[in-house]
This record gives structure tokens, sequence and C-alpha cells, in this order.
């Protein structure tokens, strides 16, 4: 009697031993199967494609594994299809461990000291730029009411609607006389608070600036027209080297793009006399490789990701991390079924250490890509070559979320210094045309800037350094 429950405690034992084994198995297939070749095309239907997969993996091993139950529990002798069995049970559990190890943590080169520490007036420019960007209503600058691109390249027709802008933006004007004083205007934003919706009213007050001094340019006011725009750009530059986070740097550059397009529109306005030229040419000066660094911006967001990382013991922010990531149906990621089972298959397809270390060396790259003058990335592209080819047997869910979040982060260094080249380009034509003398070379190559048979007018060859290619930048 003995004998015959200990076979019974056996036999249920391997039976869930065998099914436990069936079901991560058919889990990892399952996610390999959609991670790999589904997932970017089928949003709403690959959680159904995993279950298939699962159950028909389940099936397989399950039915190939039943005969080395009955071979235990049920015959007496043993042949060599038992250890033929086994050993491929054996197998199987060995390669599942391997599957699901994490790797040990590496070291991270970067942390929130080597940022640039805050001058002893931070806090005041700090505040005083947000009290600057602060609009009485709804925090933020309403140009619903008028369509700006055209009252910039048309400004007389929309004077009024101008003028009612101009008069709306008074309190930052004035803030904006004071915030100049300042010498650097520092970011003072933290891994709790990345984002300040009121920053995006930097971009709206240049174009209000952008089309007030077009009315003036066209009405022959050139001069004052040329003084508002080194005004707004003159805080915007000094801004420009302290944003800590990518939006906050973006944001920045928008109003450096946008008022570069707005100098050079003035300067070529009929009755821009060389007064103006001049004054122009004092606050369009080329950007310096420190205003267009990123060196900062990728160290932030690095912090702020290794802040927030999200890992399988949080599994909410997983969860809404992946739905962010794939860009989910909202019934997909309201589903508390789905929920329910990625997190039974999180710990399969995620390994926390190998998702931070990939993100590590991904940054580490990223940041020594940015320290260098035009920034250089082919140490990142050659990683990210083999990184982002085709995913390991390890950590698919954590390679399918870097490869959706920091992919592409070093096209805003590279866009920038497209940036920067304009601004060269812009200072160049107005040197000329004032028949003042320059030193300024091509920030790709270091030699002359290409003419392009305008009088006053360059252009690079860009990244690439062949000229008539399509990565040439003109004003």
């Amino acid at each position: 009697m003995t004998n015959k429950y200990i076979k019974i405690i056996i036999n249920n034992s391997i039976q869930f031993y065998i099914i436990v084994i069936c079901i991560l198995y058919g889990i990892f297939i399952g996610s390999n199967f959609v991670f790999r070749y589904l997932v970017a095309d089928i949003y709403d239907e690959h959680w159904i494609i995993i279950l298939e997969c699962a159950v028909f993996s389940f099936t397989l091993l399950h039915i190939s594994s039943s005969f080395l139950v009955r071979k235990i529990c049920i015959r007496n002798n043993i042949d060599s299809r038992y250890y033929f069995r086994s050993a491929i049970l054996i197998v199987l559990t060995l390669f599942l461990i391997l599957i699901i190890h994490d790797e040990p943590p590496i070291k991270n080169k970067y942390s929130w000291r080597d940022l640039p520490a805050p001058s002893k007036t931070a806090n005041s420019s700090y505040e005083l730029m947000y009290r600057t960007l602060e609009s009485e209503e709804n925090k933020t600058i309403n140009l619903t009411d008028i369509d700006i691109w055209a009252a910039i390249e048309n400004p007389v027709k929309h004077e009024k609607k101008i003028l009612k802008k101009w008069m709306d933006i008074q309190s930052s004007r004035q803030l904006i006389d004071e915030l100049d004083t300042f010498e650097r205007i520092e970011d003072l934003s933290t891994i709790d608070n990345v984002i300040d919706i009121r920053l995006m009213n930097i971009v709206y007050i240049t174009r209000i600036y952008g089309a007030y001094a077009a009315l003036l340019a066209q009405k022959g006011k050139s001069e004052e027209a040329a003084y508002h725009l080194i005004k707004v750009h003159s805080i915007i530059r000094k801004a420009l080297p302290f944003a800590r986070f990518l939006i906050n740097k973006l944001l920045w550059t928008a109003a450096v793009k946008q008022n570069i397009k707005n100098a050079y529109r003035i300067s070529n306005t009929t009755g821009s006399n060389n007064n103006t030229l001049n004054i122009l040419k004092q606050g369009f000066t080329p950007l310096t490789n420190k205003e267009i660094s990123y060196r900062t911006v990728y160290i932030s967001e690095f912090v702020f990701i290794k802040h927030n990382s999200k890992s399988t013991d949080n599994f909410d922010d997983f969860f809404n991390d992946l739905c962010s990531s794939y860009h989910l149906l909202n019934d997909v990621c309201s589903s508390t079924f789905h929920r329910l089972f990625l997190k039974i298959i999180a710990p399969v397809i995620i390994q926390d250490n190998i998702t931070a270390n990939d993100t590590i060396r991904i940054f580490n790259y990223l940041i020594e890509g940015a320290s260098i003058n035009p920034p250089n990335f082919n140490e990142l592209d050659k990683y990210r070559s083999q990184f982002f080819k085709k995913p390991g047997l390890r950590n698919i869910g954590g390679w399918e979320l870097g490869n959706s979040f920091i992919a592409d982060l070093d096209n805003y260094a590279k866009d920038i210094s497209k940036t920067k080249v304009k601004s060269d380009l812009l200072a160049i034509f107005l040197n000329e045309r004032t028949g003042t003398k320059h030193k300024i070379k091509d920030y790709y190559s270091g030699s002359e800037y290409l003419k392009t048979g305008l009088q006053y007018i360059y252009k690079s060859a860009g990244p690439d350094g062949l000229p008539e290619t399509k990565d040439d930048i003109k004003l």
C-alpha cells in the first residue's frame, strides 16, 4: 500500500513538473514568435497568437513526456527509451534555466553628479524664466485664432491679429528684458519633475516675435524689428546649453531655428539697411559647440531612465510601458486578462540586468559620441547594428523595450548640428553683406563653406563631406 501511494505521489509530482515545463516553454516560444515577427504589424491580435503558441507547445511537449511518466510510474522495467526521454527532460530543464537566467549588472559610468553644477544665480534665472513663459490664461499661449506662419509670410494682411498677440505677451516681453540680464539661464529640472508645460510657450513667444518683427520690417522699421529678434534670441541662447532633458532641448532648439529663419527674412526685406544688418550680425553669431552639445541631455535621460526603470517587480508600470512601446489598442491595454497573462510571462521574457546593461552600453556610446564635435556615433552604430538586428534567445521583452525608446536618440544631436551650420551660414551672410571679414569654417570639414553661385550665399557639404548630395545644408 505504501509503495502504491509513493507511486501516486511521484506520478503527480512528475506530471505537475512536466506541465510547468511545458507551460514555460509555450510562453517562451510564443513570446519569441510574436516579438520577433509580428509585433510590428499586428498589435491587436498578438496576444491570441501567444496563447495559441503556448497551447501548441504545451500539447507537443506533454504528449512526448507522457511516455516518460508511464515508464516510471506504471511499468517496473526500464529500457533505453526511458534514459533517452529522461535525458530530453533534463536538457529541456537546463536550457530553460539558461534562457531565463539573468547576467550580472555592470557599473554605471555616469550619474547626476556628471551634470554641470548650477551657478549661484541658477535659482533666480530658473524662477524668472518660468514667470516669463507663464501666460495668464491656462498657462499656455493661445494661437488658435491666428495662422502664425501666414502672418509671418504676409504680416500686413494679418496686422490686427499680430498686434493683438503682441499685446497679449506684454508681461512676458517686460520679463524678457529682465531675464536677459543673466549671463546664463539654467535648467533645474529634476528626474521627478522633467516636463513643465510652460516651456512650450518659448516656441509660441518666438513665433509672435517673428511675426511682429516681420510686420515692422514691412513698415520700414527694420532696425526695430532686428532689435526685438536679437532680444528674444539672446535669452534662448543663454538657456540652450543648460537644457537637461530631451524635451527641453528640443523646445529651445525649435525656437533657435525659428529665429534664424526670421533673421534671414528680415535681412532680405526691402528697406533693410546696414544698421539693421549690423544689429542682426551682433545677435546672430554662430552657435557654439557648448550650446548645441547633447552630452548633458543624454546624461539626464540616462539617469531618468535608470531612476524610473521598470522591472517585473513593478508590473503595472511595466505593462504601461509595453502598451506605450507597441502603441496597442486601448481595449487591449485595459484588459485585466492581458495584464494577468503578461504578469505571468514577464519573468520569462524580461531579465532586468540584461535590459539595464544594454541601456547602459547604448547610453555610454551616446554620451561619448555627443562629447565630440561634430558628434560621432560610429561606435554606437556598430553596436546598434548588432543589438537591433535580431533579438537573442534571452531577454526578448527587454530587447523590444530597448528597441522602442532608445533606437534613434542620436538623431537629435545630428539635427542640432545642422542648425549650428545654418547659424554659421547666416553669420557669413550678414558678415559679407556688411563687408566684415570672418573666419567661419565648415562645422563638419573644417574647410571653407561652399559657394552657391548666389552673392553672399554659401552652403555646407553636410556630414558626408560630398557636395551636391542630399545631405547638403543651405540657409
